[in-house]
């Protein structure tokens, strides 16, 4: 069962750090991707990282149409790109998509392991990754898609004091991996995809989110 409906406007969200920005997704996830985007405020400076379950041949115009939408360069990682401020970076598709801190220095860097489930690339080890660099700066935003992808990633974020948002039922194509996020109770709030752009804004303390 659904444990939440669309509210009718955001819950009260109180500004905190938000110094990674985690979307992991699935079956259904690219509109929800274009949505949460498209209400994203252009400003916000953290790094965004997605993973969306695709072979990598699809990559690339994946990428191209979120650059489209969204007005901002979208990259395809590279193994061993440094991780700036306001980069957008997708998984590859060639490996998990994750990350290594050395003092100040983010890195990507491809994690080829096979004992993350069924899905290449996988969500859970991107969000360990993230959880382990940026500590409660870290958001984790989980979009429609089935399966589980992600619940292991969003309990290492809580853990280290992150920020989890998922994507309601009544939005999502299949509530799969959002719903085992919100039944796990990792979730803060579960909301359409636009309103989780909302959220961020909010968080952030974004102009876009000043006026919600």
């Amino acid at each position: 069962p659904a444990l939440s409906t669309p509210p009718a406007r955001l819950p009260a969200i109180a500004p905190r750090p938000v110094d990674c920005i985690a979307i992991g997704a699935s079956t259904g996830g690219i509109p929800a991707l274009h949505a949460l985007f498209a209400a994203l405020a252009a400003d916000i400076g953290a790094p965004i990282l997605i993973t969306q379950h695709l072979p990598s041949g699809f990559m690339p115009f994946l990428a191209d149409q979120l650059t489209q939408s969204c007005g901002r360069t979208v990259q395809v990682a590279r193994n061993g790109q440094s991780l700036n401020p306001g980069d957008i970076v997708l998984a590859s598709g060639e490996a998990h998509l994750a990350l290594r801190r050395i003092g100040s220095n983010v890195r990507i860097a491809f994690d080829t392991g096979q004992n993350h489930g069924p899905y290449f690339p996988a969500v859970d080890p991107m969000l360990e990754s993230v959880a382990a660099c940026y500590g409660e700066g870290a958001v984790a935003v989980i979009l429609s898609g089935m399966g589980r992808d992600g619940l292991i990633g969003c309990t290492a974020i809580a853990q280290a004091g992150g920020y989890v948002l998922a994507q309601d039922s009544a939005s999502s194509t299949v509530w799969g991996m959002p719903g085992a996020v919100a039944r796990a109770q990792l979730a803060r709030h579960c909301l359409p995809a636009d309103q989780i752009g909302q959220a961020i804004n909010k968080m952030s303390g974004t102009m876009a989110g000043a006026a919600l």
